[in-house]
């Protein structure tokens, strides 16, 4: 019985740590598809508070989700044109962004044509 207890007590536990080495694959993917932008004609914009789920975003992170906002709620637009930001600052802290510009929609998505190609002086081979 003491030999048991002394085998049991003794007992540890290890981790193992493996790595491994990656190398870069120099590869690309290349899609020519060209689309007609159907751009709106009325500026608008949107201001995003930050506080809540947004209160310790970067300027970058909020001018992101300010823009994503603006897209969804003016038809779930597909790019913002001409964008402007407004930061609105107290002490330093970031308090709110505005996102402005012209929303715009992707139209007639395609794979590229020889003429198209030509237009923006690609070829295709």
């Amino acid at each position: 019985m003491a030999l048991l207890a002394i085998t049991l007590g003794s007992c540890t536990t290890t981790q193992r740590t493996h790595t491994a080495s990656t190398l870069d694959v120099n590869s690309s993917i290349v899609n020519r598809s060209y689309a007609d932008l159907t751009v709106a004609s009325t500026k608008v914009s949107y201001t995003l508070d930050a506080t809540g789920e947004y209160k310790d975003q970067g300027e970058s992170a909020l001018k992101t989700a300010a823009v994503a906002k603006l897209l969804a709620t003016n038809g779930n637009a597909d790019v913002l044109v001409a964008p402007d930001f407004e930061v609105y600052r107290v002490d330093g802290k970031i308090k709110s962004v505005t996102a402005k510009g012209y929303p715009a929609f992707y139209r007639n998505i395609h794979p590229m044509t020889q003429s198209e190609a030509e237009i923006v002086n690609l070829s295709r081979k």
